[in-house]
């Protein structure tokens, strides 16, 4: 007898990596967005990077751990033999274009959310992870960086969705 899953945030999670990574728009595309699990880090700094389970990379930097994931769970029905959990997932879509100019680097990062969320409005069932997920992202938000290799963009935003969780 399997045990049922006490949340689909990892599920959830896995999906996202494993989709955005096969995507031609994504992770095979031409320059090719590094797709990176939480705030996963390595020598090898592209020019545009999707975190996923991370609110804020540069987080850690300043001492304080990133948000990955949120979720709420409760009861569906009589019995108490299902949940439904409304889940949510940070992702951060980064670019740099290597100069001081910010206007690259802005449309850079919002270039990977809108790559993102087609795929996700093109299965918004999550491979039949979640009931359903809307409005594909959400919750927007725009910071800069500067670092050695010039100035970043970061967009922030959130990828929500409703799943089932059924009982024994």
């Amino acid at each position: 007898m399997s045990t049922p899953p006490t949340s689909q945030v990892p599920a959830v999670i896995g999906y996202l990596i494993d989709t955005f990574t096969a995507a031609a728009t994504l992770g095979q595309a031409t320059p090719t967005v590094a797709i990176r699990c939480g705030p996963e880090l390595s020598g090898d700094f592209t020019q545009l990077t999707l975190f996923i389970g991370v609110d804020d990379p540069t987080s850690l930097e300043q001492g304080s751990p990133p948000t990955g994931a949120t979720a709420d769970q409760a009861w569906v029905g009589l019995g108490a033999r299902a949940r439904d959990e409304d889940l949510t997932v940070y992702c951060t879509a980064e670019a740099w274009s290597g100069d001081v100019g910010t206007r690259a680097a802005m449309n850079a990062a919002y270039g990977v959310v809108a790559a993102a969320e087609a795929l996700l409005l093109a299965d918004v069932s999550m491979g039949g992870l979640a009931l359903y997920q809307a409005p594909g992202s959400t919750g927007h938000t725009l910071k800069w960086q500067q670092g050695e290799g010039g100035l970043a963009a970061h967009v922030t935003f959130r990828i929500s969705a409703k799943a089932r969780l059924n009982g024994p």
